[in-house]
Parts: structure tokens; C-alpha cells; sequence
């Protein structure tokens, strides 16, 4: 994914990252990245403007709990 602003009439990247299944949404004035990690996981990085570019505030990682409740990343193949 890819972000731009237009800065001085020119395109200016602000942003670039990439993912697997990625949903993006925002929080207030935040832009929140949520995509799927290599090791079963949700990550969730969340962004926030700092007048020049997009600047991570926070990346989460979340894990699925198993049967037992334990929370663990997915076997790999």
C-alpha cells in the first residue's frame, strides 16, 4: 500500500508498506494498518500524521488463542 500529499504541486510519497490480506481504517485522524503476520498473528500498526509524513505510533501484534487458551503463534506448514 502505498500513500501520497501533494506538497510545493508535486506527488510526495508519505507511506509505503506491505502485507498479506491488508485492512486499513482509520481512528479519529490515525490511519490503522491491520494485516496478517507470517506466523499466524494480527498485526496492527497505527499511523499518525506529523505534518511532513505518516509516523507509527503503535504496532501491535496479536496472537489466536488455542484450545486451551494458550496464546501461542500458528504451526507453519
Amino acid at each position: 500500500m502505498a500513500v501520497y500529499t501533494a506538497r510545493d504541486g508535486k506527488v510526495v510519497p508519505v507511506l509505503y508498506t506491505v502485507g498479506k490480506r491488508l485492512a486499513v481504517e482509520t481512528v479519529g485522524t490515525d490511519l490503522v494498518v491491520r494485516s496478517a503476520a507470517d506466523d499466524g498473528a494480527e498485526q496492527a500498526v497505527r499511523y499518525r500524521w506529523d505534518g511532513a509524513r505518516l509516523e507509527s505510533v503503535s504496532d501491535i501484534k496479536t496472537y489466536k488463542r488455542d484450545e486451551s487458551g494458550t496464546v501461542a503463534p500458528e504451526d507453519g506448514p
